[in-house]
């Protein structure tokens, strides 16, 4: 019971000497969907929340959570490997869960490398004429790494790669603030 209670001090005091960002991304993903054996090239947006503690030398580490969307897309015809036509063939992420421990380091001055671990878990729709339609709950763990460039008052510009599950890759585009 000490030992928690030790725990949940040292996770309190770490988030009150914590400052809140958040970000708006811009994000174009690839996507392999397994039931119809085809790459999507997707665009949407993703948004994220988090804490960062400065209190540390080396690297900044922060935690933040992120739901992204995508506008979904088709394609009007795809050729298998054993030449099965299957035409309309449409693939959406419905919502896409992310939390992620961020840890960030600064380059030079104001640029900022980061990296990213975490998990995450996708509502994932896909449908052709011809073939059976799905939706399904994936899950995995992700990585990634970013390059984040800051200007006064707060704000950042943002370019990342994300990996989120084996066959969900995303390159991110975006904003941040600083609270």
């Amino acid at each position: 019971m000490l030992k928690k209670i030790l725990l949940i001090s040292i996770l309190f005091s770490t988030l009150l000497n914590a400052k809140m960002y958040s970000d708006i991304k811009y994000s174009t993903l690839d996507y392999k969907d397994k039931d119809i054996n085809k790459n999507f090239k997707l665009n949407g947006y993703k948004l994220s929340i988090g804490y960062m503690s400065e209190n540390f030398s080396f690297a900044d580490v922060g935690v933040e959570s992120s739901i992204a969307t995508d506008r979904g897309t088709k394609i009007p015809s795809i050729t298998l490997e054993d030449e099965t036509v299957i035409t309309d063939a449409h693939v959406d992420i419905d919502f896409l869960y992310a939390v992620h421990l961020k840890i960030t380091r600064p380059i030079v001055d104001i640029l900022y490398g980061n990296l990213y671990f975490g998990l995450d878990y996708a509502k994932i729709s896909s449908s052709a004429i011809g073939n059976n339609n799905s939706s399904r709950w994936e899950g995995s763990y992700s990585y990634g790494i970013g390059l984040e460039y800051w200007i006064p008052l707060g704000v950042s510009i943002q370019l990342n790669y994300m990996s989120y599950f084996n066959n969900l890759d995303a390159m991110e585009f975006g904003f941040g603030l600083k609270f």
